[in-house]
């Protein structure tokens, strides 16, 4: 019987390495290594999506990773994630990974738009054996978190490291690796690696939209008519939003926190322009009233966020939030 683990210990610094490139290259064990623990890590319902903490942040891309009934929560040591750009069954190499998770921060990931270079791990996993022998493995890690760059599309794969997995006659080699240039994993098990979970994606990573007019503050609007105008999303020679929304808020949820006085149907873009437009009329919005506004964008065919795992969520990735005041009423006619 095995038991949960007696010590983890854990250490990642920083360091200045070159930026890796490509998505190429093998990351299966070598020919008669022990079998790998059962499975590939499950996955939330609906992979990675983009995300936000507000309306106007710079958004992430959030992995969701369901924890297994087998192995056990307990003898899962850490979540290896993989990312490539516009390739979905890439290899899992050092290449490719771009962070170590522990366990107990997930179930969700949520991978920044910063560029992290030459990151390390270092773990040592300590186990009951057969026969009740303490043993350890250690992991050892170098790789690179390169910045996600508006406009392209991403897929992620994840491997989790547990503890061994011994079953009848099976006598795991002592040293596995991989290598890769200017990264590396080594795992001194190589029977605690599971298979790649399947490719998760696509997700298409792009900034929010910015809101241009009316200018922010701006007053003496019409009652009867305001024009919105934002620009697009979409980044040169790559791919964006192809669905916006305009919401509307009182003056008193300069937040937007509430329910939007009034929202606008799903906006497609047209032709090639870098903004679009969209007429607020037939409502009469009140003279001498602060309003306050904001423009959501998302992708078809992509993952939205759930709104019961991200508080807030709706599936847009939200601009800043911008206020318009409506003129004053003309006076009466004596």
């Amino acid at each position: 019987m095995r038991y949960r683990s007696l010590l983890v210990e854990l250490s990642v610094c920083c360091l200045l390495l070159p930026l890796l490139a490509g998505c190429g290259g093998g990351g299966a064990p070598s020919p008669g290594s022990a079998p790998a623990a059962p499975g590939p890590p499950a996955t939330g319902p609906s992979g990675p999506y983009l995300a936000q903490i507000a309306p106007g942040a710079v958004p992430s891309i959030r992995v969701g990773v369901a924890t297994p009934s087998i192995p056990s929560p307990s003898e899962i040591f850490a979540f290896l994630i993989y990312r490539c750009a516009g390739q979905a069954f890439f290899s899992t190499t050092p290449a490719t990974l771009i962070e170590i998770v522990q366990a107990q921060r997930l179930p969700a990931y949520d991978d920044g738009p910063a560029q992290r270079l030459g990151l390390t791990f270092n773990g040592r996993r300590s186990f009951i054996g057969p026969g009740g022998t303490p043993d350890t493995y250690t992991v050892t890690a170098t790789y690179n978190d390169p910045a996600l760059l508006p406009g392209t599309t991403y897929y992620y794969r994840i491997r989790r490291l547990t503890d061994p997995q011994f079953g009848p006659g099976v006598n795991p080699p002592d040293v596995a690796g991989l290598q890769a240039p200017a990264a590396s994993l080594n795992i001194s098990r190589s029977d605690v690696l599971s298979q790649p979970s399947a490719p998760l994606g696509p997700v298409t990573y792009f900034l929010p939209p910015t809101p241009l007019s009316p200018p922010d503050g701006a007053t003496g609007l019409q009652t009867t008519c305001v024009t919105f105008r934002w620009n697009r999303t979409s980044a040169t020679g790559g791919r964006g939003a192809d669905e916006y929304v305009i919401e509307v808020f009182p003056s008193n949820d300069p937040g937007t926190l509430g329910n939007p006085l009034f929202r606008s149907p799903t906006l497609m873009p047209v032709g090639a322009g870098s903004s679009m437009t969209w007429d607020l009329t037939g409502v009469a919005l009140g003279p001498g009233a602060r309003f306050y506004w904001r423009v959501g964008a998302r992708r078809r065919g992509e993952a939205y966020p759930r709104v019961d795992t991200l508080p807030g969520a709706s599936g847009y990735l939200w601009s800043t939030v911008r206020s318009f005041q409506t003129g004053l009423a003309p006076p009466p006619i004596p």
